[in-house]
């Protein structure tokens, strides 16, 4: 019984939301709205060979210092961080003298 209860249910529920979208609005007074395009005009498209402004130019090559600056912070960090194990291997080292 409850399963045919919920059938039922369900079938009304799909009808009216089936239904809700089929009429218009009715309005006194309302303009109507002219349709759209099916396809948007296309924009125009820049040209590519645009000659660079020298402040573009300028900020390219900043990038690219900033890029090997970057890189060769990486490295220094990577050669602080093998020293340091050598400190601690010698520390340990000195440890083990000690006792």
């Amino acid at each position: 019984m409850k399963a045919l209860k919920l059938g039922v249910f369900a079938i009304a529920m799909g009808l009216f939301a089936a239904s809700c979208g089929t009429e218009e609005a009715k309005t006194e007074g309302e303009t109507p709205v002219a349709e759209q395009p099916a396809t948007p005009e296309a924009a125009p498209v820049a040209p590519t060979d645009t000659p660079a402004t020298p402040a573009a130019n300028a900020a390219v090559q900043a990038g690219e210092q900033a890029q090997v600056a970057g890189d060769k912070a990486v490295e220094a960090a990577k050669d602080a961080k093998e020293a340091g194990k050598e400190a601690a291997k010698a520390g340990e080292k000195a440890v083990e003298a000690a006792k």
